[in-house]
């Protein structure tokens, strides 16, 4: 694991790395370095609440439309004591059996219509219905097929700390690219925000600018003579040059 890694870098790894409902849950979140605990914590929060997870699987499974069915065409089921009155109506789930517990329930009892008729099965719990229904408004046949598939977080984990090695040798370099190399070395520094800064270089010994002072002074003179007729130019180029100083990019030097 490479310790050196800012927090800034594993935030853009992390979201690279996300898919589906886990990359919507860090969507939001800007690059910092405050956010890589946010977004981590986030989804550790949300992909450890299996709960959750069950509730948000079992509604999308059960939200089914209400059924309009003419109900007293269905004469086998007169008279029966049903454990759901209101059997058409797309009501909340309130309890969920498995096929161990569904099997301890049934009773003898079992009343069949004709096609597109549901099934009544005696139970402890009182009669239920299952099988097709002819409702009227669902004309064409729908079928439903459900698919979870859960992100394993382990893995994202391991994908998010793997780091890639070049197994080719890099090629020899150059004297003048060992040099560039040198001096990224031994000047460079990193910023706060992880930027990296490096010293421009330059050529030793310094040459000579004396016999450049002439011409300079002739072209600031026919400068201030520009800006004597456009006043927001002279603005616009004061603010430069103090923009240049406040970043250290020129200092002033005395007349020698």
């Amino acid at each position: 694991m490479d310790t050196s890694t800012t927090q800034v870098e594993k935030l853009h790894y992390l979201k690279s790395c996300l898919k589906g409902e886990a990359e919507l849950l860090v969507r939001n979140l800007s690059i910092t370095d405050e956010n890589f605990d946010r977004a981590w914590n986030v989804l550790t929060d949300y992909f450890e609440n299996n709960r959750l997870l069950v509730r948000s699987y079992i509604s999308k499974f059960t939200a089914l439309q209400k059924l309009k069915a003419n109900r007293r065409a269905w004469t086998h089921l007169s008279g029966l004591e049903l454990a759901d009155l209101d059997f058409l109506a797309a009501d909340p789930v309130e309890i969920l059996l498995g096929a161990d517990v569904y099997a301890t329930i049934l009773q003898e009892g079992l009343r069949k219509g004709g096609p597109q008729e549901p099934v009544a099965q005696q139970t402890t719990l009182g009669w239920i219905l299952s099988g097709a229904v002819n409702s009227t408004n669902n004309p064409r046949r729908t079928l439903a097929h459900l698919y979870c598939a859960e992100d394993d977080l382990t893995a994202i984990v391991r994908r998010f700390w793997q780091q890639e090695e070049l197994l080719v040798a890099a090629a020899p370099l150059t004297p003048e690219d060992q040099k560039c190399e040198d001096f990224f070395l031994q000047t460079h520094s990193r910023t706060a925000d992880g930027r990296y800064v490096v010293r421009l270089p330059v050529l030793k010994p310094l040459p000579d600018f004396s016999s450049t002072r002439f011409s300079a002074l002739r072209v600031l003179t026919g400068m201030k003579r520009r800006f004597t007729r456009d006043a927001r130019l002279h603005q616009l180029y004061l603010e430069f040059m103090r923009q240049y100083e406040d970043l250290d990019h020129m200092t002033p030097v005395g007349p020698a």
